[in-house]
């Protein structure tokens, strides 16, 4: 198969060999519709084709060879491949190849010959126009061989006198193509006029339109060349308007800018949350003021913190002011920090909340971080301007590793003061026992009542002083534990 494009693009030229010979077909690549758009221009030699080129004259040829007679090779020709017109030229030159068969052609880029401009006969615009009724030439822009106006005139331009519909049809080798124009005669008076608002408020944007009666260009006072222009300064603004033939016309606007009064505005800076406040407005010169949440006047009622408009309304059309109002929340607490309070230690907690919040412990102290050392239950009160919260915590030995405080002397000598030695319990506690023992390991006293404290006997008979031994097992928070230490016995 041989193909090749046109010149300019719009048609794909191909040799399709078939079982009884080959055929010239063309089709559009611009076509959606490309397959649909195969159209045969005739048939083609019937012989083995060879490759296609598009030359300088324009024209695209073709190569192919009677396999009967492989030493003749014949050049075909294309012509006219840009237009409808187009049709196969055969054997438009023949050549001896007596060597072997010529299928093959100068393989150039085929733009490097695109010299055949497609016919065009463009004489400009659907209507132009003459001024007064004086003479008016007719310049087409064109690329033909004859031409032919429809006065009959066959020059390359055309000058008349009179309005009417004039046509000009081109010819040349590859088809014809033509164009038609209107005149008319410009004999109306030229108005032009600028459309548009007198005043504009503050900020906002006026929109000019000019119009004319006729065809011509325009010319603002502001440089602009376009039909509407946008302004947002006041002033006197002219418009020019200078018709085909020359003749000018004018016009003029006033702007005024008028100013938008202030919003006078008063609300509260912050609320929590369901409080309501009252908040005002004023603006002078206002007709109507729209808040946010639906009311209407120059007062309303609002409900917690957030973001408020309202929409005042004048001379000047609506504006919209916002405002805000801080929202206040009720004060967060967490105690933090919470742990055994073993036996002479201590514990800071923190009452965690936010730092403009007041703090009030129930031990007096109005630090946010402060130290226990006493077990008990402590409270916490947390108030800022939208109320309180509180919290308690609970201080306890739990999980400490001694649960009791002992004492390392006593003086069993019936005087009330130190008569007998007794741990004291400051956890609580289960499976309690107490053990005291001689220097020697003897067992001297034992007891599983807790409160219950050794006289400083053995049986009914009084030790003597010295250093003794005692021994704590007990159970705290399901875990055994021990203590051990010395006590000394006085008389």
């Amino acid at each position: 198969i041989s193909y090749s494009f046109s010149p300019n693009g719009n048609y794909l030229y191909v040799m399709e060999p078939t079982v009884s010979g080959s055929l010239l077909v063309r089709y559009e690549p611009l076509n959606p519709g490309f397959l649909s758009s195969r159209t045969i221009l005739g048939p083609g030699p019937n012989e083995r084709l060879g490759a296609m080129q598009l030359a300088p004259d324009g024209r695209i040829y073709l190569v192919s060879y009677d396999e009967d007679a492989p030493q003749v090779t014949h050049l075909h020709a294309i012509n006219c491949p840009n237009s409808e017109q187009a049709n196969l030229e055969e054997e438009v030159f023949s050549f001896q190849t007596p060597d072997q068969p010529f299928l093959g052609l100068p393989n150039f880029m085929d733009y490097i010959f695109d010299t055949q401009e497609t016919l065009i006969a463009d004489l400009g615009p659907d209507t132009t126009f003459s001024c007064d009724n004086g003479p008016i030439t007719l310049l087409p822009q064109t690329n033909g061989d004859a031409f032919l106006w429809s006065d009959g005139s066959t020059d390359t331009s055309l000058t008349v006198t009179e309005p009417g519909i004039y046509s000009l049809t081109v010819t040349a080798d590859c088809g014809m193509v033509s164009d038609t124009i209107e005149v008319e005669e410009l004999t109306d008076t030229v108005i032009v006029n600028i459309n548009g608002p007198n005043t504009l408020c503050t900020g906002d944007t006026a929109t000019f339109a000019a119009t004319a009666n006729i065809s011509g260009t325009l010319l603002w006072s502001t440089g602009d060349t376009t039909a509407t222009i946008q302004v947002t300064n006041g002033g006197l603004y002219t418009i020019l308007f200078t018709d085909l033939c020359g003749r000018q016309a004018t016009d003029t606007l006033m702007l005024n800018v008028l100013d938008v009064p202030p919003i006078l505005l008063q609300a509260p800076d912050a609320l929590c949350p369901d409080e309501t406040a009252g908040a005002s407005v004023f603006s002078e010169g206002a007709t109507g003021y729209t808040w946010s949440n639906g009311s209407v006047g120059d007062s309303v009622t609002l409900t917690g913190g957030g973001t408020y408009h309202i929409t005042v309304t004048n001379g000047c059309g609506e504006f919209d002011t916002v405002f805000s109002v801080d929202s206040l929340t009720f004060p967060t607490l967490e105690i933090q920090g919470a742990a055994p309070l073993c036996p002479g230690g201590s514990v800071q907690l923190e009452a965690a909340t936010e730092p403009q919040n007041d703090v009030q412990w129930s031990n007096g102290s109005t630090a946010a971080l402060t130290t226990f050392t006493t077990p008990g239950v402590y409270t916490v009160l947390v108030t800022n301007v939208c109320g309180t919260v509180m919290d308690s915590i609970d201080l306890q030995p739990i999980g400490c590793e001694n649960c009791f405080y002992v004492p390392n002397a006593f003086s069993p000598n019936e005087d009330g003061i130190n008569d007998g030695f007794l741990p004291i319990d400051l956890c609580p506690v289960q499976n309690y026992r107490l053990q005291i023992f001689s220097r020697w390991g003897g067992l001297v006293f034992e007891s599983d009542q807790l409160g219950q404290s050794w006289d400083g006997k053995s049986g009914n008979e009084p030790m003597n002083p010295g250093a003794f031994i005692w021994q704590l097992t007990y159970e705290q928070a399901g875990q055994q534990q021990v203590q051990s230490g010395m006590v000394h016995l006085i008389r």
